[in-house]
């Protein structure tokens, strides 16, 4: 029997024993059920008293309504990256154009990797159902709500799936589909959303004839049977009036019973309103895999771009050649002669000019640099500036943007604001916040992206054939790395020294974020270059950069809750060691006094908190050179 879209699909099993058998996966969802644990611990009313008949299941409606949400957020966060990454593990390995010479549609296939991509989310969703449960205890929530809520976010993920499988097949590179599906991810959910209403309704009612035509096809099957036989012609027309009766039944009990209705309009119509929208977008997947060649060159191909590229930014330049024509007559051969015979030397010889730097046509990189940094930084600048200017620098330009234009308004108008100092410093320190978390996601992002290429790419051995000591060569790929990621750096130090000299915020605040910014930045930049160097692939050094990053960046959320649950278990008393702990991680370091709860306000000095980061900056780049030091001596 052919295989369709999920029975007997060969690429779906395939992804459902490789999701299984993958370690990450339960790693994925014991975090995400820490955050949503986190989230039940913060809004459960553990200790207060509630009359459920005054309180009319008000709290278990917020605490329900915050788990919704919750899930919304971390399905639209982690969806894109596992989707995308679904499809570009294909063109990594080369795979893709083998998998489309089989006997299986290319609409099969993509079906088959979104199925795995839900799978997953299936299994987070079911890990979750535990704490949602709890809303129960606090009443206001039925089951209709809680299967229709989950069926719109089953509905949102399948869509969200193959809008990532789209962005993979459109955008050749994994880190490019990501990008461009987490940049353009909102964009096409609000789409989505404006045309819910209708599309909701369009969408019901096609659920509706297909039960009809199902139920007219199985009483055309029944059609031989001993009770047709006794019905007569009565039995071909029965079938309307059941179907009728089928319609008014589901409309009498949607109506009269609540939980039927939300389970379908939840169900019949939400959620496959947003099927319908994926099923659009996977049709448009499979054209993309068929009018696009994978892009990737032969390991040949790639062996020589990079000797090429090694030796235009080592070497000097070649003189350029002159174009001399063919000598023609007998004349011109003996004027040749006389010009190739070499005329007699000079009694002192002239003294040698000093070299011109060698890096491009115009020099801006000295020769006494390291080759590996001037090489790096050389064709980052020339080749990936584009790339880099979009998804880094356009979004820390336009968060400034956003606060010079609310201060220029705040000062032109001060009737319209009566915002004062403290106010601003407030906004100062979201905007601070804002900016620490995307230099550090850019951070782990660039050092992710300096080895694991050249070991996907079967490169990394030419690296150890260069006169050069291991460390050597970590180094220039961290100056590198460092060298992009201080740029985006960089474009907060005039606005900072800008609200400092204006009187918006004290010199100390400014002045603490710009020192605790960057040693974070090294912080991030030096574990992505450790998680590049022990993945065997950008995608999976990738998402251990950037999750290791973004737990970082979220852990003082999670500290409090936690702590309180200790507390109810008896394990711990105070609230001052969460407050120590949560002191020393970035969010509260760089600003204090607004993270951290008043009665808890206490917390270590800065300077010790930043020699232990840049203590563990140092030891990842260590651990990095002794084992790239390893693996060169084993080659």
């Amino acid at each position: 029997m052919a295989p369709t879209i999920f029975a007997g699909n060969p690429v779906l099993l395939r992804e459902l024993r490789a999701g299984l058998r993958n370690a990450r996966a339960f790693a994925l969802m014991a975090l995400y059920v820490a955050i949503l644990g986190a989230v039940v611990t913060a809004g459960f009313p553990a200790n207060e008293q509630i009359d459920l008949r005054s309180d009319g299941g008000a709290k278990g409606q917020d605490l329900f309504w915050s788990l919704v949400w919750g899930q919304i957020l971390l399905v639209l966060a982690l969806i894109p990256a596992l989707s995308t990454g679904a499809l570009a593990q294909e063109r990594e390995r080369q795979t893709l154009e083998p998998l489309l010479l089989t006997p299986l549609s290319p609409l099969q296939i993509v079906w088959g990797k979104a199925g795995g991509v839900l799978s997953l989310v299936g299994l987070l969703l079911l890990a979750s159902l535990p704490l949602t449960s709890l809303c129960f205890l606090l009443g206001g929530v039925s089951p209709g709500m809680l299967i229709a809520a989950y069926a719109a976010i089953l509905g949102l993920a399948v869509f969200t799936t193959g809008f990532g499988l789209y962005c993979a097949a459109r955008w050749p590179g994994a880190t490019r589909a990501m990008m461009a599906c987490y940049a353009l991810l909102p964009v096409a959910v609000a789409l989505v959303l404006v045309f819910l209403p209708l599309g909701a309704l369009f969408s019901g009612l096609c659920v509706l004839a297909m039960l009809v035509y199902g139920l007219l096809q199985g009483w055309k099957k029944g059609e031989k049977s001993a009770f047709a036989r006794k019905m007569g012609p009565l039995y071909g027309k029965l079938v309307y009036l059941l179907a009728f009766l089928l319609i008014v039944g589901l409309l009498a009990t949607m109506f009269y019973d609540r939980n039927v209705g939300l389970i379908v309009v939840g169900v019949g119509f939400v959620m496959s309103y947003f099927v319908l929208a994926a099923q659009w977008g996977l049709l448009q997947t499979a054209r993309e895999l068929m009018i696009r060649s994978d892009p990737e060159a032969p390991m040949r191909q790639k062996v020589a771009d990079f000797k090429a590229d090694w030796q235009s930014a080592v070497a000097a330049p070649a003189p350029p050649s002159v174009y001399t024509p063919t000598p023609q007559t007998q004349g011109e051969w003996a004027a040749l002669s006389t010009a190739a015979t070499p005329a007699p030397a000079p009694a002192k010889a002239a003294k040698t000019p000093k070299s011109s730097d060698s890096y491009g046509k115009a020099p801006f990189l000295s020769d006494k640099l390291n080759p590996i940094f001037a090489r790096e930084l050389r064709s980052g600048l020339l080749g990936k500036f584009e790339y880099l200017f979009r998804f880094s620098y356009v979004i820390t330009i336009l968060s400034e943007v956003g606060l010079l234009a609310f201060l220029f308004y705040s000062l032109y108008e001060p009737d319209a604001l009566a915002w004062d100092n403290r106010n601003f410093e407030a906004l100062f320190a979201f905007w601070g916040r804002l900016h620490l978390a995307l230099l550090m996601v850019f951070g782990a992002w660039f050092g992710a992206r300096a080895i694991a290429p050249e070991r996907e790419g079967q490169t990394l051995s030419q690296l150890f054939t260069i006169p050069m000591l291991p460390r050597h060569i970590i180094t220039g790929k961290l100056a590198a790395v460092l060298a992009f990621t201080f740029y985006v750096l960089v474009l907060a130090l005039p606005l900072a020294l800008l609200l400092a000299m204006t009187g918006l915020v004290p010199w100390a605040m400014a002045g603490r974020f710009l020192i605790v910014e960057t040693v974070l930045a090294v912080v991030a930049a030096a574990w992505g270059i450790y998680c590049s160097f022990h993945c065997a692939s950008v995608r999976n050094a990738m998402s251990w950069a950037l999750g290791g990053v973004a737990i970082l960046l979220v852990a003082h959320l999670l500290v409090f809750p936690f702590w309180e649950t200790l507390k109810l278990m008896g394990l711990a008393k105070s609230s001052t060691g969460a407050a120590l702990f949560a002191s020393v991680l970035p969010m509260p370091l760089v600003f204090p006094m607004h993270l951290l709860p008043t009665s808890t306000a206490v917390s270590w000095p800065v300077a010790p908190a930043l020699l232990v980061y840049a203590t563990l900056a140092s030891l990842l780049v260590w651990v990095t050179a002794r084992n790239f030091q390893k693996l060169s001596h084993e080659a």
